[in-house]
């Protein structure tokens, strides 16, 4: 998912700390990367937001007109979870019921990211009076 913002003049050196803050209180591990167009953040394994696998945030373009874009980086699910009677006949009922709880802490956490960087973008701008 991706959300792009423009006219608000925000420096994204501060905009990426603000978001590492976030992923940090929120009790994820994280790796920044500059890239030639900005920054990327890789968010490890939480306690507090079991989404199945890592979280991959970009942070890209110019403080006038940036985007953010989040995503999960997961595998493709297994065969085994298209055809749910017969993963449940063989005790793969735990497999599925834990990817339903990781794809609700994925709903929870995309939720929660998006409203926090809505306040943070809005905190950092710097609008200009014309």
């Amino acid at each position: 998912m991706q959300r792009n913002w423009s006219n608000r003049n925000v420096d994204l050196n501060k905009l990426k700390e603000k978001i590492a803050a976030f992923l940090d209180e929120n009790d994820f591990e994280v790796a920044i990367t500059e890239t030639p167009k900005g920054y990327q953040l890789e968010a490890g394994s939480s306690l507090r937001y079991n989404v199945g696998g890592p979280i991959r945030i970009s942070v890209e373009g110019q403080p006038n007109e940036f985007s953010i874009e989040m995503e999960l980086q997961i595998k493709k699910p297994s065969r085994i979870f298209q055809a749910p009677t017969l993963l449940a006949l063989f005790g793969g009922g735990y497999l599925l019921t834990q990817r339903l709880k990781a794809d609700e802490a994925w709903m929870k956490f995309k939720k929660s990211f998006w409203e926090n960087m809505e306040r943070i973008v809005t905190d950092l701008s710097d609008f200009q009076a014309t």
